[in-house]
């Protein structure tokens, strides 16, 4: 039977230093005391982390959306914020909407009525035009209208969401340790461990073993050294994350 160590670590203790541009605790490296090696596999055997980001935020374009009516360009950013009711949202986007543009052109944003009920998105513009809607993950994930579907086609007075809208679409975080291992996923994201994301901001949320599938990364130089490494933490789409707070975490480590 393999021996192992189980390492505690706390991105708020001084062998953690911060990575990057916006130096936070989702992007950090830690500094070992001992060196480990011959190492077989690193399973994560705890995680304690307040949930503090929002889901309409700047990282990832869940805060932007551009469309053009005719040649009227309409391209909005809002603020990082938590949303929990879509018409908030939408009441948030046209007042964006209303400070671009005339009268003639002005879209504005409420709840359709397709047959699974009234949970898709309608644009509605004042008289016929074009509409050119561009994606984003507000425009495709969150608003409900599909992806490489711009709707430039024929003049129309309104579009409508293909699907419902989606409020909470962070159902899970990435966090990634920079080993070398067999850690993989679709589309080559930088997932070593999967994190469902039960909790919302404002709320802590912990992870054990017992309560959760067993995660491994497995390392595939059996000469590595591990000293050091980085951590970072990152949405499902891959995209970092700088609303954050110190966290803590566990790994348990096997060896050969």
């Amino acid at each position: 039977m393999s021996s192992f160590d189980l390492l505690h670590f706390d991105t708020s203790d001084k062998n953690c230093t911060y990575n990057g541009f916006y130096g936070n605790p989702y992007d950090v490296n830690f500094k070992l005391s001992n060196t480990y090696k011959k190492l077989r596999k690193i399973n994560l055997a705890g995680l304690e982390m307040p949930i503090v980001f929002t889901n309409i935020r700047n990282e990832n374009t869940s805060n932007k959306i551009r469309l053009t009516v005719g040649s009227v360009d309409y391209n909005i950013s809002l603020n990082n914020k938590n949303y929990t009711s879509i018409a908030s949202l939408l009441t948030d986007l046209n007042t964006e909407f209303s400070k671009i543009g005339t009268t003639t052109t002005r879209p504005t944003m409420s709840l359709g009525d397709r047959i699974s009920g009234n949970n898709c998105v309608r644009i509605t513009i004042p008289s016929i035009n074009t509409i050119t809607l561009y994606d984003s993950l507000l425009v495709n994930t969150v608003l409900g209208f599909p992806r490489g579907v711009n709707f430039s086609g024929s003049p129309t007075t309104n579009i409508l969401g293909s699907f419902p809208y989606n409020l909470n679409y962070d159902n899970f975080i990435a966090l990634y340790v920079d080993i070398p291992s067999t850690c993989t996923s679709s589309g080559n994201r930088l997932i070593s461990y999967k994190i469902p994301l039960n909790a919302v901001s404002g709320m802590v949320f912990y992870l054990g073993q017992n309560n959760t599938f067993e995660q491994s990364i497995i390392l595939t130089d059996q000469n590595f050294v591990l000293n050091n490494f980085r951590i970072q933490v990152l949405d499902r789409f891959g995209y970092p994350i700088i609303q954050a707070l110190d966290y803590t975490f566990s790994l348990s480590l096997f060896y050969y």
